[in-house]
């Protein structure tokens, strides 16, 4: 295994050519045979099996293989003679005769091969149901995604029990995946960064499902390092929080203004106290249980006091200094009576 990881780590995921790769393993399946006794398995290498599993998800252009063989191995084969057989990315060889895992089709349920989940109807969360993603509405500048994790919001939840105003659309939003389609734009070198393969973060309404529609302009190539969860966790929580604190307040022209964040434990403040410690801002929060305030205090929040009172109204006298008499920015999210006059009074 340790080989092979080392074998992976110089194969580059922005290399433009699929390349094949096999392991050859040793009894590692529980994989029966005609005739055979025992169907006993060799978990040795079950931790290889494993890494191919996990690599194919993570390098979905190349085409990875693991060969399960045992001691009755033909005497004219090769390593290379039986790889260049191998088609399924699991595959044994027992007593000469190949075995592949399959996954048969249910006689209760039968498999969507593009699916997304929709409510039918409105009212409950196990109305959710798969129907099949509606093919042809793609146009120029769009990329079809196969979602590979989604970020849920409370708005799906209103969206799905029916309480959301308006006509939301299809419930998901935030969501990150692997590009399996482009439709080109017309001009030149309008998404350069996107092609078919890499994984991107974005939004896609209606990305509860195997795949979902999307403008290009709404995705964004994954940073190495980051997994397909962290990504679609950061889509709307972040873009919110630099349209607010970046755009709105223009925070990086004046970083030496406190910043009050209310309801900091949730996903928006987690955001913000991330984005104004990069900047180099002081900050001062509000959460409502006190082990909200302690995750807040053991992320370097100095300043943290209960958002269910207006304790925090006397917040701007202990943070102020030479450079600002107080709060200088608000990011608010309380408007229970009062509450809005002592976030101003700060």
């Amino acid at each position: 295994t340790q080989n092979m990881v080392a074998l992976l780590q110089k194969v580059q995921d922005s290399t433009s050519n699929s390349i094949k790769m096999c392991a050859m393993l040793l009894g590692c399946s529980s994989a029966p045979w005609p005739g055979a006794m025992s169907t006993g398995a060799n978990w040795c290498y079950g931790s290889t099996l494993g890494l191919i599993r996990t690599v194919s998800q993570e390098l979905p252009r190349h085409k990875l293989h693991g060969l399960d063989v045992d001691v009755h191995l033909p005497d004219v084969s090769s390593p290379y003679a039986l790889s260049s057989q191998l088609e399924d990315m699991e595959t044994s060889l027992r007593h000469g005769v190949w075995l592949q895992a399959k996954l048969l089709h249910s006689k209760v349920t039968q498999s969507i091969p593009m699916a997304q989940l929709v409510p039918n109807p409105r009212g409950s969360l196990s109305s959710l149901a798969a129907q099949k993603l509606e093919t042809g509405k793609a146009s120029e500048g769009m990329a079809l995604l196969q979602v590979m994790a989604v970020g849920l919001n409370f708005r799906d939840v209103l969206n799905v029990l029916g309480a959301y105003p308006g006509d939301p659309g299809p419930p998901g939003s935030d969501m990150s995946g692997v590009v399996t389609h482009l439709w080109e734009s017309r001009e030149a070198d309008a998404h350069p960064t996107l092609e078919v393969g890499i994984s991107v973060a974005g939004l896609a309404p209606g990305c509860l499902g195997t795949h979902a529609y999307t403008l290009c302009d709404l995705t964004v190539p994954i940073p190495r390092g980051t997994t397909f969860v962290e990504a679609c966790t950061m889509v709307t929580v972040f873009v919110t929080v630099d349209l607010i604190l970046c755009h709105a307040g223009h925070l990086p022209a004046f970083p030496h203004q406190p910043v009050l964040v209310h309801a900091a434990a949730g996903g928006i403040g987690l955001a913000a106290c991330q984005v104004v410690q990069a900047l180099g801002s002081s900050m001062c929060a509000t959460a409502g249980s006190s082990l909200k305030r302690h995750l807040l205090r053991s992320l370097g929040v100095g300043h943290v006091v209960s958002s269910r009172s207006t304790e925090y109204a006397d917040l701007g006298p202990r943070i102020a200094d030479a450079d600002s008499p107080g709060v200088g920015l608000v990011l608010n999210s309380l408007t229970s009576s009062g509450m809005v006059g002592a976030s101003l009074s700060s």
